[in-house]
């Protein structure tokens, strides 16, 4: 197969190998193919290696990085909640005081290292100054007896996090551009042994005819196909699948993967190769060894010409703790008996369930952002009566139940609106 993006490098550069020395055989000792400044078969192979080598290298340090990208994912999340807990208790316990308006908002769980950090920043400075308030009778004291000091050392580590994150990535630029360097000098080589090879044979001799393709030849891409994938809890792996090619002259299919979140071709790499009439399944933990840890996938339809098409980016988590939650089914609805909304659910069966939290957020659409904890409900209860959000006639609201187990994990209900009438 001709050269398509990095993953083809040396598959490809194998091929050339095994040619030139085949070509070099047939010309006998003394007679080989050298070209003017020295390079030889010998040469492209000591490339080869030193690709091979550099690739492994690049694909540690992917490794490297998302284990690091993971990290800091898990450390957010965690910190994400106690932001919101904090805010409701200061809420609570100090309503009409000059600590309301400092409260921060909470920040998208997406947002760029310092919009992210900073909130936490004034969560952790407020807290200590309200806990130092000659007014605040006892120090605030979250949920399972989260204290400032938690806080304050959570918050560390998670900065520790980034800054190992950010070192990785720029680790990975680096050895991604030496990589770079050396596949530039092989297809160089690869370019030239191509266009020399003719003034060693003649017209229609079997090494020319098979002369391996540097590009693909002329021809209709591939029409792409689907792709589905997620965690296989009974395999700790990732299930791949996807749907089967009608293409006359498909070769084969490619499962390819790349760290994290967003697939990147540039930093693809090979998982499988099925063959037309194969299981159009593929089960793996590349990019995925870590809990904790994303990888994406893509399936490509590759043709006899060398042409390929990739499918739909496929993003697969390999979760941590075991993996979150199946999520209740709520409802909800005015209560005019209590005079307050009064939100149902389903029981959840996990082994692990710990309690029920019930988040809000003003309006008739649900906005994580902006949600904050109203409840806490253990288990063996399951339902809920609130009028927060919903103080006045004509106010609406939105509720989820979140099922939340004892290793950290959690899972979000159906949107519940409710309008106090």
């Amino acid at each position: 197969m001709p050269i398509t993006g990095p993953s083809s490098y040396v598959p490809t550069t194998e091929q050339f190998e095994q040619h030139w020395q085949l070509a070099d055989a047939s010309l006998g000792a003394g007679n080989e193919i050298v070209f003017p400044d020295g390079t030889d078969s010998a040469a492209l192979t000591v490339k080869k290696d030193a690709l091979i080598a550099k690739r492994a290298e690049v694909q540690a340090k992917l490794n490297n990085k998302e284990i690091g990208r993971g990290d800091v994912e898990i450390k957010k999340a965690a910190l994400l909640v106690r932001l919101v807990q904090f805010n409701d208790r200061v809420r609570a316990f100090f309503a009409n005081t000059k600590w309301i308006g400092a409260l921060p908002n909470a920040p998208q769980i997406t947002e760029a290292q310092s919009k992210f950090t900073n909130p936490l920043d004034d969560v952790n400075n407020l807290w200590t100054q309200i806990n130092a308030d000659p007014a605040t009778a006892t120090p605030i004291v979250l949920v399972g007896g989260y204290t400032q000091a938690m806080c304050n050392t959570d918050l560390v580590a998670m900065k520790t996090s980034y800054a190992t994150l950010n070192a990785a990535e720029t680790f990975l630029k680096v050895t991604r551009e030496e990589r770079n360097d050396i596949q530039d000098q092989i297809y160089a080589i690869l370019k030239t042994y191509r266009q020399v090879l003719p003034s060693f044979f003649a017209k229609g001799d079997a090494l020319l005819e098979s002369l391996p393709a540097l590009s693909p030849l002329p021809g209709s891409t591939p029409n792409a196909v689907v792709a589905s994938g997620s965690w296989n809890a009974a395999t700790s792996q990732a299930r791949i699948t996807w749907s089967a090619s009608t293409d006359p002259n498909l070769a084969d299919y490619q499962v390819r993967f790349s760290p994290g979140p967003t697939y990147s071709t540039d930093d693809e790499s090979v998982v499988a190769t099925v063959q037309p009439g194969g299981t159009l399944e593929v089960f793996t933990n590349d990019g995925l060894a870590t809990p904790g840890t994303t990888a994406s996938f893509r399936v490509y339809v590759r043709v006899t010409t060398g042409n390929e098409k990739g499918s739909n980016t496929v993003v697969v988590t390999n979760p941590v703790g075991g993996g979150g939650p199946d999520p209740v089914t709520a409802s909800g609805d005015w209560d005019q008996a209590s005079a307050d909304a009064l939100i149902t659910w389903d029981e959840s069966a996990d082994p692990n369930l710990d309690h029920y939290e019930i988040r809000m957020s003003p309006g008739s659409s649900y906005n994580s952002s902006s949600a904050t904890t109203i409840g806490s409900v253990q288990s063996g209860t399951s339902e809920f009566h609130t009028t927060d959000g919903l103080a006045n006639s004509g106010d609406v609201a939105s509720f989820k139940v979140f099922v939340a187990l004892t290793n950290g994990n959690e899972a979000g209900s159906n949107t519940v609106t409710i309008t106090r009438p």
